[in-house]
């Protein structure tokens, strides 16, 4: 299974290069979002039509015990290791790692999470 990352959401739904690529990559897998993009992307960009259509269409996956307990862990070996990134992006690699799904993204900070399988589309 597939986790879209908020930027790759936003590539998708505007249709763009990069955005392309991704629904390539996808084919017919199984893809969900998280709770934790639809926030990002409901503050970065403005609430068009596409965007709460592919929102109200989307599988979601909500952050929830097993994943904070994921999160706590993450944000910690990052601090140790002097590799922080934004506490969404650990929320959203904590329910990948969860549920054993792959990350899609397009921001290379989840490189740095240790045990998350991603694909970093440029």
């Amino acid at each position: 299974m597939f986790i879209l990352d908020s930027s790759a959401i936003i590539d998708v739904i505007h249709g763009n290069e990069r955005g392309a690529k991704i629904v390539n990559i996808i084919g017919e897998e199984k893809t969900c979002i998280t709770s934790i993009s639809i926030h990002e992307i409901l503050l970065s960009e403005k609430e068009t039509e596409m965007v709460t259509e592919f929102i109200e269409k989307s599988y979601t996956l909500n952050f929830e015990k097993d994943s904070a307990k994921i999160s706590a862990q993450i944000e910690k070996d990052l601090k140790k290791a002097g590799k922080m990134i934004n506490k969404g992006d650990i929320f959203i690699a904590a329910i990948c790692i969860q549920t054993n799904s792959t990350l899609i993204a397009c921001d290379n900070d989840f490189k740095k999470v240790n045990g998350l399988k991603s694909v970093i589309v440029d």
